[in-house]
């Protein structure tokens, strides 16, 4: 929140915010995906995937899931706002399964949540104004907690004030250019 006051770009935003998540809910992942404005499709931007692991093992997991696109991924989740939380190895093949658009996503998502020895995964669609605009995954080796969950929804809620912040600050610069272009003809 203080680097999206602070006039910060949304990649250095997302890396502090990824970073931050993984402190505060000590996950061994978090990836957080936003949508593009060229394409209107779920990526990652640049910082945006954040793995506490010995790197090179899961190289070609985290190269497919960080160059990924999320679109069709947690369609239902992303349409219906609220977090989605699974704990344990059932919990969360069952959740991998239901989301994953094409067996390529699963086999990737599947051996980065073996590799890093998962037992919890909470999925947290990013809403501003009236449609989805992000989406944040989370694993971690503890399950989560009733406490968690809570604490999930307060940060969501944050994260999607400051993308709200975001996106009217770049509203706002795009009506000023072409205000600019229209007087400068």
């Amino acid at each position: 929140s203080s680097a999206a006051s602070e006039g910060a770009a949304v990649h250095d935003i997302v890396g502090h915010f990824v970073s931050d998540l993984a402190d505060l809910f000590e996950a061994s992942a978090v990836i957080v995906c936003l949508y593009s404005g060229r394409n209107g499709r779920l990526v990652v931007p640049h910082d945006g995937l954040l793995v506490r692991h010995d790197q090179v093992r899961l190289g070609p997991a985290l190269r497919f899931l960080e160059g990924y696109d999320y679109t069709d991924v947690s369609a239902d989740t992303l349409r219906s706002r609220d977090p989605v939380l699974a704990n344990g190895r059932d919990e969360i093949a069952a959740l991998l399964t239901a989301n994953a658009p094409d067996d390529g996503f699963l086999e990737a998502a599947t051996a980065l949540a073996a590799a890093l020895d998962i037992a919890g995964v909470a999925l947290l669609p990013l809403w501003a104004g009236s449609g989805p605009v992000g989406l944040i995954i989370m694993g971690r080796a503890a399950p989560f907690s009733d406490t968690d969950t809570d604490r999930l929804v307060r940060i969501k809620e944050q994260a999607e004030m400051v993308i709200q912040h975001k996106l009217l600050e770049f509203s706002r610069e795009e009506a000023s250019r072409r205000s600019r272009r229209i007087l400068e003809a």
